[in-house]
């Protein structure tokens, strides 16, 4: 027999599914009225009452008065008619795809704000919603999946206050909906705690690069003198040299002639070398790679024709892998350590360095090449120094990246909680 014609005890079968025998399935405009958001001319923003844009709705499922950016130079009768009032709910009416319509988030703020003309306004008519529990239950796949059906437009998909109001909702009773909600904050705590203490240590790592990497701060046991040498990029401690890269590295170009099949990278402004095909989803080159270059472990490699963003990397991932013919790839010497070497240049300064070289060439594009590359000065430590700093930026790294796995599983560990709570799946104790 199908599973879903089996009677359950203490459920009913309803539109949206088995749901818990005391719980309602509601229409929004049952629960709420509707009214777009304020439209204003291009001079009045930046100025007067604080205004609630799409961007808001997007970042979170809760908006209080202190964290809205805008700002809009309306009249009080419009601040009256378009304003926004503890327990709103503000739904994005207009997005680029389907599936980022009718995102929500609620008010929870006393402070008299106004919202824009991409929004809409859901007002509460009854008593029927727990105010915490409408930063949940929109986030529920049985109202996202009515939503995306209801998505109109070629260019850009929307949904109008008709067409939201006829979007059904599974409603427990009050009592239910405030512990659910009360369960749901707890994991928003954590996530919330997470986040900032993983913006904490992005903000420690890039100040101790920073000071390290140019010798600002330096160990103890490294410290031999506190004289310094003055270059153009600044000073740096007197017993680091300042060599050129051609005098630390050299270029390596080896081409794949025998067509050999080897996972090809790409360079990355934030990440630097990744495999190009589990990156991007999909096969972004050429199938013909006999013109390709290999690149060893070991091995650095940049953009030749956009570095100035930054895309340099260095290859780690495969013993041997191919790299785009624009593309150049080099070698440090032993006296470098190449995590060393590979963090200075990423760094914000070099970017400048590179960004600064292709905009004074006559052609901009491809003009880094080694030869011009290879002139760029960089602060050298003594190799011990070296090592003890890269040892510590990786140390860095590793804290946050085990805070960013922490974060996406409390992030997993509240959608799938949230998943069974709202579906009545999963029910909780009501005192």
């Amino acid at each position: 027999m199908n599973r879903d014609k089996k009677k359950r005890p203490g459920y009913q079968k309803t539109k949206l599914g088995w749901l818990p025998g005391e719980w309602e399935v509601e229409r929004l405009d049952s629960l709420f009225s509707f009214k777009n958001g304020v439209n204003a001319g291009k001079e009045d923003y930046g100025k007067g009452v604080k205004f609630i844009n799409v961007s808001e709705i997007f970042n979170n499922n809760s908006i209080q008065a202190d964290a809205i950016p805008g700002s809009v130079a309306v009249s009080e009768d419009v601040v009256e008619k378009y304003a926004v009032k503890r327990g709103d709910v503000l739904f994005n009416r207009t997005s680029e795809t389907q599936e980022e319509i009718a995102f929500a988030a609620v008010y929870l703020d006393d402070e008299k704000v106004v919202f824009g003309g991409f929004v809409i306004r859901a007002r509460s008519v009854n008593d029927k919603m727990n105010d915490q529990f409408k930063k949940y239950c929109f986030q529920s796949s049985l109202f996202r999946k009515q939503v995306m059906a209801k998505g109109q437009g070629a260019v850009r998909a929307n949904i109008g206050q008709n067409d939201l109001g006829t979007v059904k909702i599974p409603l427990p009773p009050l009592p239910e909906q405030q512990k659910i909600a009360a369960i749901l904050s707890t994991w928003d705590r954590a996530i919330t705690l997470t986040r900032q203490l993983l913006q904490e240590k992005e903000a420690q790592k890039k100040g101790l690069m920073q000071r390290l990497l140019m010798g600002k701060v330096r160990f103890h046991e490294f410290v031999k003198t506190q004289n310094t040498f003055q270059t153009k990029f600044g000073e740096y401690p007197e017993d680091w040299s300042y060599p050129r890269i051609e005098e630390v590295a050299k270029v390596v170009s080896v081409k794949n002639s025998n067509g050999a099949d080897l996972p090809v990278l790409s360079c990355t402004k934030h990440q630097g070398l990744v495999d190009s095909l589990e990156y991007f989803g999909k096969q972004i080159f050429s199938k013909d790679t006999s013109t390709y270059k290999v690149v060893s472990k070991g091995q650095f490699a940049y953009a030749t024709n956009h570095i100035e963003e930054g895309s340099i990397g260095y290859q780690n991932l495969y013993n041997k892998a191919l790299i785009s013919p624009m593309y150049t790839a080099f070698k440090a010497n032993e006296r470098v350590n190449d995590f060393f070497l590979f963090k200075l240049l990423k760094t914000p300064l070099y970017i400048h360095i590179y960004q600064a070289k292709t905009s004074a060439s006559v052609n901009r594009r491809g003009s880094l090449r080694w030869k011009a590359f290879s002139r760029i000065h960089i602060p050298l430590p003594p190799l011990e120094e070296q090592n003890r700093i890269a040892e510590t930026i990786h140390e860095s790294e590793k804290e946050i990246s085990l805070l960013e796995s922490k974060l996406e599983e409390l992030r997993q560990q509240k959608k799938g909680l949230m998943q069974r709570l709202l579906t009545g799946k999963v029910r909780v104790k009501v005192d």
